[in-house]
């Protein structure tokens, strides 16, 4: 039997006493969704934090990793990875420098920027918790769903979201 989810067993309670005319699966699906979103993101933030790194940091960690070798980027290409304004950026990128985990670099296509690289340590850092997140999540779903329902939660996940994408 799977474990009580005391949260959102509340809340979807709190919706069918007090607004019955919107309980419905859908709803129950939101606050499902959230209540797992919550769940997943507090403990990847809590170990990214033992990591002594922000949310932030990883995430621009992240971003530049993603491009592939060299691993290197302008902050403009990792800020719109990130979805962060260049000053929130800058802040990000001075902490990951006097942690050293980036370094700038000189851009010879343009001399009025720059380059963000990856250190030896930065490279470190990001491959060892993308492989920590990664291990939690694959024991999230394995202990619980079967191949066939992850498969199948995904394709649903994925049409949801093309949906919602489509309609904005």
């Amino acid at each position: 039997m799977a474990e009580s989810d005391e949260t959102g067993d509340r809340l979807i309670g709190a919706i069918r006493r007090n607004w019955p005319d919107n309980a419905s699966t859908a709803t129950e699906l939101v606050v499902r969704l959230f209540r797992l979103r919550d769940l997943v993101w507090s403990r990847s933030n809590a170990k990214v934090r033992r990591a002594g790194l922000t949310w932030g940091e990883f995430e621009a960690l992240a971003a530049l990793t993603s491009g592939g070798p060299p691993f290197q980027m302008t902050p403009t290409e990792i800020a719109r990875l990130m979805l962060v304004t260049s000053g929130g950026l800058a802040k990000i990128l001075q902490s990951l420098e006097a942690k050293g985990l980036v370094r700038r670099a000189g851009n010879r296509a343009d001399g009025r920027s720059c380059f963000i690289e990856r250190t030896d340590a930065g490279a470190r850092q990001i491959e060892e918790l993308v492989g920590s997140l990664t291990a939690d999540s694959e024991r999230l779903f394995t202990s619980t769903l079967t191949t066939t329902e992850q498969k199948r939660l995904l394709g649903s996940l994925e049409k949801l979201t093309r949906a919602e994408e489509k309609a904005r």
